[in-house]
């Protein structure tokens, strides 16, 4: 009797831990979470998003996001140069492009 809830007890803990590494496989949007940039239809082959992804990895730019150019030392002393537009606003209360 003790031999059996031994084995019994062993099925359920083996039970227990592969039920979750079964879902896992089986549910496309835990894999998705999971691994960004790969498919979980493909069998995790990189989508094309993922391969964008890898292509900038080793890019400088890519680092800490796409950082604007520093503005011209001619503009920039304007305290209302506008860098994203590239204009400051003149005494005439017009902006005016920055050249």
């Amino acid at each position: 009797m003790a031999g059996f809830k031994a084995v019994a007890a062993a099925m359920l803990l083996v039970g227990m831990t592969l039920a979750p590494a079964a879902a896992q496989m089986s549910e496309p949007a835990f894999f998705d979470a999971q691994n960004p940039g790969r498919s979980a239809i493909n069998g995790g082959a990189l989508t094309p998003w993922g391969e964008a992804q890898a292509a900038q990895r080793g890019s400088p730019a890519s680092a800490y996001g796409a950082m604007p150019p520093p503005a011209s030392p001619v503009c920039a002393r304007y305290h209302s140069f506008d860098p994203a537009s590239g204009t400051y606003l003149g005494r005439d209360g017009r902006r005016h492009a920055c050249q």
